[in-house]
């Protein structure tokens, strides 16, 4: 918590990732990714809690950048990002989302999700999310 870098606020992987059980919260980044950034690896987010991040450009909460992405039973909410995605900015070939609460997030575009590539979600729970364009 209350952690500050360029990217990936929280937790920053190069390569893939694996957050279980685990919490992002508080954090920010001056660029993307406020509570977690993964770049070229397979990001899995499961059981775990990222909020009140908040990022400078892109991913408020989470950012997958140039890999896949798979989130489930996750609460993502009240995070911020200047410009796409302020729960979760993806750019991925692939990403899933399954039993997430994903609320209360803001962005310019995509409060809650925005996503370039194949996104399919599966029972999510969308609320709150706000987007200014």
């Amino acid at each position: 918590a209350d952690n500050v870098a360029e990217y990936g606020g929280g937790v920053f992987a190069w390569g893939d990732l694996t957050l279980a059980g685990s919490s992002a919260t508080g954090n920010l980044a001056t660029t993307g990714g406020g509570g977690v950034y993964v770049e070229s690896g397979v990001a899995h987010v499961t059981g775990s809690a990222v909020s009140t991040n908040s990022a400078g450009y892109d991913g408020g909460g989470v950012v997958v950048w140039k890999g896949s992405a798979e989130i489930d039973t996750t609460a993502i909410g009240d995070n911020v990002a200047t410009r796409y995605g302020g729960g979760v900015y993806l750019e991925v070939d692939s990403a899933s989302l399954e039993r997430n609460v994903i609320s209360n997030n803001q962005a310019a575009a995509g409060g809650g999700v925005f996503s370039v590539g194949a996104l399919t979600s599966t029972a999510d729970d969308f609320s709150g999310n706000v987007a200014s364009e």
